[in-house]
């Protein structure tokens, strides 16, 4: 018995013809379009880059057409992107190669961006299209941002109560390390790096502080506007005070101490034999 493949008006058949000596029929097979493999292809997004804040990367829409017309690409994003063609012949097939390509530089704001790329195919005689889609979501590295403090519970407070402190920030990767402050009378004290919740009884102490918290990540740190505490009988009414001039100032020098503390204490590792400096509750003059 032989099996022969035939070509037939862009169909692939096979024709199974029995031998001389059976009585076995001919049986003809006709399978999918040849071309119904390489149609409607869907393209492939590549990137190519550090998917960090700061880094411009290039990502780019492909897709590869062959026997039919040219695909067009198009982003779900209003990028200016770079358009090109390539053909390509193996014997007599053509393939026909259509890239979009658009080069942006990342922030924040593209973490998690959903980036989808069409393929536009005509057909009937270009009144309509046939469309294809890839998608992909941006995972981008970014330093701590919206950092600020978060003060429980929310009502006024009093002496000996319980209060919670939570810096709230978002970032990427997250944030592994807080560190806090109190502003008071004109001097800053670096209370120390912990957890994002500082946790501690009120005494008479924290009336008028200002409390500030620093949030890091591997790819940078932010410090948060001040919050001060509001007592019960006082005339200050709401959590969040605008900080004055002095207390700006004082914020600056906080970033400015803090940075010069953090590169003293990482820039050399110390020896199992030494014992790390205790930063908790220094007051800085």
């Amino acid at each position: 018995m032989m099996l022969v493949f035939i070509f037939l008006s862009g169909s692939l058949t096979a024709a199974m013809n029995s031998s001389p000596s059976s009585p076995t029929p001919e049986v003809i097979v006709e399978a999918m379009p040849l071309l119904e493999v390489y149609r409607y292809r869907r393209p492939r997004i590549e990137i190519s880059g550090e998917l960090r804040e700061g880094k411009l990367v290039s990502i780019t829409c492909l897709v590869s057409s062959y026997f039919y017309s040219i695909p067009t690409l198009t982003w779900n994003h209003p990028w200016d992107s770079e358009k090109k063609i390539e053909n390509e012949y193996r014997g007599e097939f053509r393939s026909i190669t259509a890239t979009l390509q658009a080069n942006i530089i990342l922030s924040d704001k593209h973490d998690g961006l959903n980036i989808t790329c069409s393929a536009g195919y005509p057909v009937n005689e270009g009144t309509d299209a046939e469309t294809t889609v890839a998608t992909e979501i941006l995972s981008v590295s970014y330093s701590p941002r919206d950092t600020s403090v978060l003060v429980s519970p929310a009502d006024p407070v009093s002496v000996g109560s319980s209060v919670n402190l939570t810096c709230s920030r978002r970032a990427n990767p997250p944030s592994h390390e807080t560190g806090w402050f109190s502003l008071s009378g004109g001097r800053l004290e670096f209370i120390g790096v912990q957890t994002g919740v500082y946790s501690f009884n009120v005494t008479d102490s924290h009336r008028g502080r200002v409390f500030f918290c620093w949030s890091r990540n591997d790819v940078g740190h932010q410090m948060s506007p001040g919050v001060q505490l509001t007592f019960k009988g006082d005339e200050l009414v709401g959590v969040q005070v605008v900080v004055k001039t002095l207390e700006i100032v004082m914020l600056i020098s906080t970033m400015v101490i803090f940075e010069w503390w953090f590169r003293s204490r990482y820039s050399t590792k110390p020896g199992k034999d030494t014992v790390e400096p205790d930063y908790i509750n220094r007051v800085i003059e």
